[in-house]
Order: structure tokens, then C-alpha cells, then sequence
């Protein structure tokens, strides 16, 4: 892992990274104000500017036996107060683990990746056999107009395929399940009228034809994968986007004979991340204490620990070095 480093930091370089000793929050409930304070304006706000001169980077896969490029490029803007520029090692972990476990978690899968800055774990799932892919980020205009560039025009995949959209943890699913079912926007009205709008789960959809999506069939509710790559830092966001997860992931499947739930065998929640801010860590962990909770009662399941290299290098704190050096995976699996 550690080889794909290098690139990064010259990444990093370039992308103009936040100076994070700027601002000195003096406490948890203080950064996260500042957080959401950069993060969630009105983002009408962006409608009328275009988005800003970005740079590309490239992803080599780590296996060779799945067709794909040698390379695959990806699309970073600017600047982001959401990390919309830079590929995190949670991030680069994710794709090598996705590569991993394509066979059994991601082909002809329904995918959704929540925060997915640069898009790179959407990309490779549909580059990977999925179903369907839902790329998601905050409805940013420059985030969500990059994320359909990376998606639909970088690496080629078409709109029946994978799909770019802007949403906010814990809001109305409707847009990301109309991706799911390559509904387009302007196509809504058209499905309301056939009784087959997002309200009606599990009625036919009608589509008009030659909008280059399936026209016909059972739409689609729940999502085999979700990704969560490197935004679990939002702490007071927590409770929506387990919310969000716990709604949209695919449940157990029952024994065909005994009618039993089999554990495990419903979708799968990946949860990548680094403690990017060690004071903050027991927060970042709350979130796993809180899936586990009686509100949320996911399965959840801790993978392993890796070692990479700080991300941010203008953190000269060697006491929390290794800390800031680690990447944690888990699996959230549901028990309903």
C-alpha cells in the first residue's frame, strides 16, 4: 500500500490542502460548528459559478486478472472544505479492498457511495461488473458536476450504469433512488403518472424510451453496497447517515426452507477512516458504539487496522504521528 504514497503526496502539493492550524476549535462541538459552517451553505450559492480549474490523477489497480485499464484517472477540483480534492488512504484502501472482493460485493451489485469526493471507489465498481452505481456528495455544484465527469465522461461508464448526484445525509431518498432506477429528473412526472413515482415502491417503472435506460421493470428500493469512505469526522452527522444506511441497505435474505434470517447475508456498509484529528478520535469511534445501539442495530464487524503515512503533512505533532498514520476498516452488516 505504502507504494502508492508517493503519488499522493505529490497530489497534496498541488491541491492547495487547508492550513489546519488556522482555526483552533476548543472543542469537539466547536469544530464541528466550523465544520458545517464551510461545508453546508446554500448550495443555490454555486449554481451560477462554474467549476474551477481541477487536476488529474491516475489509480493504478492492484490486480491484474480483472479487466481492468492499467490506469484509471480521476478528476480532482480545486479545492474543497469536504476533501473533494484529494484521495484519502481510507479511500485508496477502500479501492484496493473493492478489487479484493469484487466477485462477491460488488458484481452485478447495487452500489451507493455516500461523500464520494473524487468518486474513485464508484468508478471502479462500475468499471468492476456493479449493477447500478449511485455516486453521491453534498449538492456542491463543482462536487457533483465532477463527480458525473469522472463517472460518465473521464472513464466512460453510461448513465445506465453509474450515475453522479448531489444529496444531504437524512433527506427524502428520492434522488438517489431515482438514480438507482435511471429515472431522470425531467422523466418524474411521466412516472407519477403511471402510478410508479419513488413513493410507490416496488410498482413498475415506466421510462421513456431512448433515454438509454432500461424501460420496464420492478423498481429498485435497497442497495446491496454502500460505501463510507473517510466521512465518519462529522460527528454531529452521525445519526442521519446511519438513518440513511439503515433505510437503504438491503436486508437479510431468509432460509428457503426454515425461513430463518440468515445472518450476514443481507447488504454489506463499508466504513474506511482515518483519525485525521486525535483529539477527536473517541468521536470518530462513537460512530461504530452508536451503530451497535438499539436505535440502529447493525452488525458490526472490525476488518483490520493498516498503517500508511499522515495525510496532512503540516501536522508536525510527532506525539500523534501513528495515530493520525492509521487506516481502520469495518463492515456494518444489518440484523433485520
Amino acid at each position: 500500500m505504502i507504494c502508492y504514497v508517493s503519488t499522493l503526496w505529490t497530489l497534496l502539493d498541488s491541491a492547495g490542502l487547508p492550513d489546519r492550524k488556522m482555526t483552533q476549535p476548543q472543542s469537539e462541538d466547536e469544530e464541528d460548528t466550523l465544520l458545517l459552517t464551510s461545508m453546508f451553505h446554500d448550495p443555490q450559492d454555486d449554481q451560477e459559478s462554474k467549476p474551477k480549474p481541477g487536476h488529474i490523477t491516475t489509480y493504478t489497480p492492484i490486480t491484474s486478472s480483472l479487466g481492468l485499464p492499467t490506469t484509471i484517472k480521476i478528476n480532482l477540483i480545486h479545492s474543497s472544505p469536504l476533501y473533494g480534492h484529494i484521495l484519502t488512504h481510507a479511500c485508496l484502501y477502500t479501492a484496493h479492498y473493492l478489487e479484493k472482493h469484487a466477485s462477491t460485493i460488488v458484481q452485478d451489485k447495487t452500489v451507493l457511495e455516500v461523500g464520494a469526493g473524487g468518486a474513485l471507489p464508484s468508478v471502479l465498481c462500475c468499471l468492476l461488473g456493479a449493477k447500478m452505481v449511485v455516486c453521491s456528495d453534498y449538492p456542491d455544484y463543482e462536487l457533483v458536476q465532477n463527480l458525473k465527469y469522472n463517472l460518465n465522461e473521464l472513464n466512460g461508464v453510461s448513465r445506465d450504469k453509474g450515475r453522479g448526484v448531489g444529496y444531504i445525509w437524512g433527506n427524502p431518498y428520492d434522488v438517489l433512488l431515482n438514480a438507482l432506477n435511471c429515472v431522470d429528473d425531467e422523466d418524474e412526472n411521466d412516472e407519477k403518472e403511471n402510478g410508479s413515482g419513488s413513493g410507490n415502491g416496488g410498482k413498475v417503472v415506466v421510462v421513456k424510451e431512448g433515454n438509454g435506460v432500461r424501460v420496464d421493470g420492478e423498481r429498485r428500493e435497497k442497495f446491496d453496497l454502500i460505501i463510507l469512505s473517510d466521512v465518519i469526522f462529522n460527528h454531529s452527522e452521525h445519526y442521519k447517515l446511519l438513518q440513511t444506511c439503515k433505510d437503504l441497505i438491503q436486508p437479510l435474505r431468509s432460509d428457503a426452507k426454515t425461513k430463518v434470517k440468515v445472518p450476514r447475508s443481507g447488504g454489506q456498509i463499508l466504513v474506511a477512516f482515518s483519525p485525521h484529528r486525535p483529539k477527536l478520535f473517541n468521536a470518530d469511534m462513537d460512530f461504530f458504539t452508536k451503530a451497535a445501539s438499539d436505535q440502529f442495530k447493525f452488525d458490526v464487524e472490525f476488518v483490520e487496522l493498516t498503517m500508511w503515512e499522515p495525510l496532512f503533512k503540516d501536522d508536525m505533532d510527532e506525539g500523534t504521528r501513528e495515530l493520525r498514520s492509521r487506516v481502520y476498516f469495518y463492515v456494518l452488516h444489518p440484523t433485520w
